[in-house]
């Protein structure tokens, strides 16, 4: 099956909050999160706008890295339809302006 990547990155001040939002033009599944960031940084939020949530509390993005890569494979794929947002927050843990970059691998 063919795959996609959809990415975006955005800066956070030091100890704030910033969002980046993902849409894509065609039904898919969601299969890995792929991520880096120039400090620490957790996230609080995953959700398909709309319709569910993926996070309760919060993740710091290093917890989510296997086998010492910056992805993250789903258990099971998520749904996504045509058009939706996916919407994914972030909290700056490092105290300084910190850049995230994140994105997901879609199949369809």
């Amino acid at each position: 099956m063919p795959v996609e990547f959809v990415g975006q990155s955005v800066t956070l001040s030091a100890n704030s909050t910033g969002e980046i939002k993902l849409s894509f033009q065609r039904d898919a599944e969601i299969i890995q999160l792929i991520f880096n960031s120039t400090g620490r940084v957790a996230i609080t939020n995953i959700e398909l706008v709309g319709k569910n949530r993926y996070i309760t509390g919060e993740i710091e993005l290093d917890m989510l890295k296997e086998n010492g890569g910056n992805v993250y494979t789903l258990p099971e794929p998520i749904k996504y339809e045509k058009g939706t947002d996916i919407l994914v927050t972030f909290r700056d843990l490092s105290g300084a302006e910190n850049k995230v970059y994140f994105g997901v691998v879609m199949r369809y």
